[in-house]
């Protein structure tokens, strides 16, 4: 098992202040405003846990308090009633793989059971509100927000969107912490240069990018969706999505929506993306054909002259 130490400084991801004995440098310190903890990540075994309720074949146990899972070669992770993470790291695994998970699913599963919406995509500040980008993998969604970066905007979340208050008159994103994941692809089509990234592990040509000077710290209103789709022309055209549509939408497009059901959450997660759907306008953004070239830096003009001239 790696050998860690406490670390007394508390960190600040998705509107929550955690203290981890697990070191966790992606995120942003918790200010002196931030005294309560509402998450604790702590190191333990679980191996007696995962032999009594894991099932043959199977790497995850659900139940409506607990998600049990485990990434062989890495660890084993539970996730208990919002509030408590614990991992049971493998003798040689990797510190980066590690937190990989802790920080993707370990989080979404817990602002599920924090009844806070998790989305699948990637959120951007512009001009006083957030606008959140969903799609399919490989849609373009960090590839969007880096181009919007690179005109000043600021970072929200990028994989995890922590939709707090879906039912509220006013539904807000909870930020994430200063980093993106992007393909090499992006990186050239951008300008990036990647040599000082880390790659994703497992994903060579995927890389962690830090963009600390470019992330908004802050819970902002969510002031609109974009659900990325491949299209069969050059256009980039964004078009309405109807109410009924966008429900369903938002639910496919929930992180980690496969454990909504073994939480018991079934009827919050409809009743979240019905309210969502209803007082967040959603648009389809289309994505040109790849014959055309890196498209991102065009569509991400179109959006923004889009939200200039609907205000």
């Amino acid at each position: 098992m790696m050998v860690t130490t406490l670390q007394q400084v508390k960190r600040r991801a998705f509107g929550l202040t955690i203290l981890s004995e697990l070191p966790l440098p992606e995120l942003p310190e918790a200010s002196a405003d931030h005294i309560e903890t509402d998450v604790t990540v702590r190191i333990g075994d679980l191996s007696g846990v995962w032999q009594a309720f894991a099932e043959p074949g199977r790497t995850s146990s659900v139940t409506e308090d607990r998600l049990l899972f485990r990434i062989e070669g890495t660890a084993i992770y539970e996730v208990r009633g919002g509030r408590e993470i614990v991992v049971s790291p493998e003798e040689k695994a990797q510190p980066d793989k590690v937190r990989l998970y802790l920080l993707g699913t370990c989080m979404g599963a817990l602002l599920q059971q924090r009844r806070i919406l998790p989305l699948h995509g990637s959120a951007v500040l512009i001009n006083g509100k957030v606008y959140a980008f969903i799609g399919d993998s490989g849609a373009g969604k960090s590839t969007m927000a880096s181009c919007l970066l690179q005109r000043g905007y600021s970072l929200v979340s990028d994989d995890v969107i922590a939709v707090a208050g879906p039912n509220e008159t006013v539904p807000y994103v909870m930020p994430a912490y200063p980093q993106q994941k992007l393909w090499q692809t992006s990186l050239d089509g951008l300008g990036i240069a990647g040599a000082s990234f880390k790659p994703i592990i497992e994903r060579v040509d995927k890389f962690a990018v830090p963009v600390t000077e470019a992330f908004n710290g802050s819970p902002v209103p969510l002031g609109g969706i974009f659900v990325l789709s491949r299209a069969e022309t050059a256009e980039i055209e964004i078009t309405d999505v109807p109410r009924f549509l966008g429900m369903a939408i938002l639910q496919y497009h929930t992180f980690r929506k496969s454990l909504i059901e073994g939480f018991g959450l079934n009827e919050w997660h409809f009743r979240s993306a019905v309210a969502l759907a209803g007082r967040v306008p959603l648009k389809k953004l289309g994505r040109p054909a790849e014959s055309v070239g890196f498209t991102a830096n065009r569509m991400a003009d179109r959006v923004l002259e889009f939200i200039s001239k609907e205000g």
